[in-house]
């Protein structure tokens, strides 16, 4: 059975038990960025947005480090606004750094995701602890959630607030590299590990995609963001002085 094809535009607002209660769509592409930017505004209005990234689908290989390093952040976060003055953004879906939704709504905070149509198409689990979820229009096989213009999504919901990545993969990598360079205080945490056995099935699928189209196999990169993290370090990357950011290492 193909995957269903999905609306150009989608934004859904979820209780805490994952209800849908609300829906809008469009099939207007001339509307399309404005309503998702008006959705992203109205969604994070006043409050200091956290937006997080990381390992989804792979998972990872210490969850409850993840639990731990979240908590402390949220904490400082808390001390620092006001747990009513915060709003968590990551990439709605339930897996890996999804996590950090739950966490999130134990201290009252509220959360927002935004995701590629990818996750529709597939109709991967969305976190019931993410509020209301904006869904972005991508290609096949596209799990980037940016603008016409190249710029992300998750980035700009970062904008007078912090971007945080704990470890991730290219995507994590690509939004990371953004806020830097908008000036974003950005804090990376390179030492997180994805989960090694779907990792070794990330592989073994890898491997027969190759086999089937007659291609020789690449390796993929399971770690990129720890990648970018020690390339910066060692000044092989412009730096950004003016911008926060946490190595870990």
């Amino acid at each position: 059975m193909k995957p269903p094809v999905p609306v150009p535009y989608q934004a859904a607002t979820h209780t805490d038990t994952g209800e849908n209660r609300h829906y809008l769509r469009t099939g207007m592409p001339t509307r399309y960025s404005k309503m998702v930017e008006d959705d992203l505004r109205s969604s994070i209005g006043s409050k200091h947005p956290l937006v997080v990234a990381g390992f989804s689908g792979l998972g990872y290989a210490d969850p409850a480090h993840l639990d731990r390093q979240f908590r402390e952040i949220l904490n400082q976060k808390i001390k620092k606004h006001g747990r009513h003055n915060l709003i968590v953004v990551a990439g709605a879906t339930d897996e890996g750094i999804g996590r950090v939704y739950d966490l999130a709504r134990e201290e009252g905070i509220a959360t927002r995701g935004i995701v590629s149509s990818e996750a529709q198409r597939w109709g991967t689990k969305i976190s019931p602890s993410c509020q209301h979820v904006i869904y972005v229009k991508r290609p096949e096989d596209d799990w980037n959630v940016t603008s016409p213009e190249g710029d992300s999504y998750m980035v700009r919901a970062a904008l007078g607030g912090s971007f945080l990545a704990f470890g991730g993969g290219e995507v994590a990598v690509t939004e990371a590299t953004e806020a830097l360079n908008k000036g974003i205080r950005t804090e990376l945490f390179p030492e997180f590990e994805p989960d090694p056995k779907k990792v070794e099935a990330r592989r073994a699928k890898e491997k027969a995609k190759a086999l089937e189209k007659g291609t020789d196999y690449k390796d993929f990169n399971a770690t990129p963001l720890r990648d970018f993290v020690q390339q910066r370090s060692r000044g092989r990357l412009k730096s950004t002085p003016a911008v926060d950011w946490l190595t870990g290492c």
